[in-house]
């Protein structure tokens, strides 16, 4: 997926959407799926956010994770991931993972 999410340490609620797409880059058709955003520190493997997305248009492939207060704590450089569930329909129980989340938590800027 290649994408980098920079975002400030103890923001409130920040909803960001992700763009899905195939190796074609044709929108992933996100009917009949359910999605998580998973996210753990580099180099660990112990998630700190693994919750629900919206999806904000199943024709256009896009979702959305809204990050909160707890999941921007710490400063830092986290790992994530979209894994969507197929839950109807002949794909029902297929999981595809997205990977290539960079996501860069900055210190808060002083006011």
């Amino acid at each position: 997926m290649g994408v980098t999410v920079t975002l400030t340490r103890n923001d409130r609620v920040v909803p960001v959407d992700f763009h899905l797409t195939d190796k074609n880059d044709t929108a992933v058709d996100l009917s009949n799926t359910s999605a998580k955003f998973k996210m753990a520190p580099s180099g660990s493997m112990i998630d700190t956010v693994n919750a629900g997305m919206v999806n904000q248009s199943a024709a256009g492939g896009i979702v959305r994770y809204t990050f909160l207060q707890p999941d921007l704590a710490n400063a830092g450089t986290y790992v994530g991931e979209i894994a969507l569930n197929y839950v109807a329909g002949n794909a029902s129980g297929r999981v595809i993972t997205a990977r290539g989340i960079t996501v860069i938590v900055g210190d808060e800027q002083p006011e």
